[in-house]
């Protein structure tokens, strides 16, 4: 058994301008990493209001793509201590 650890930032994009400065920014500060960009994609919200995920309902989509990179990353990153 494992005990978490922080990995970083999960970057959950809103589309303002000037957010990229201001999220690298805050990991700046707090001394770590942004380990992927969520891009805000209006199928989050279609798949929500199913009440199913991105993953489940679009799986073909660039949006379930990023979920899958994102989850091979934090995966990744539980292994390398």
């Amino acid at each position: 058994y494992k005990q978490a650890t922080w990995q970083g930032l999960i970057y959950n994009s809103k589309n303002f301008e000037g957010e990229d400065e201001l999220v690298e920014k805050a990991a700046s500060e707090i001394g770590t990493q942004i380990l992927h960009k969520i891009e805000r994609n209006s199928l989050t919200q279609k798949a929500e209001d199913c009440g199913k995920t991105v993953s489940a309902l679009y799986p073909d989509s660039d949006m379930a793509e990023s979920y899958r990179t994102l989850a091979k990353i934090v995966i990744e990153e539980s292994y390398e201590d």
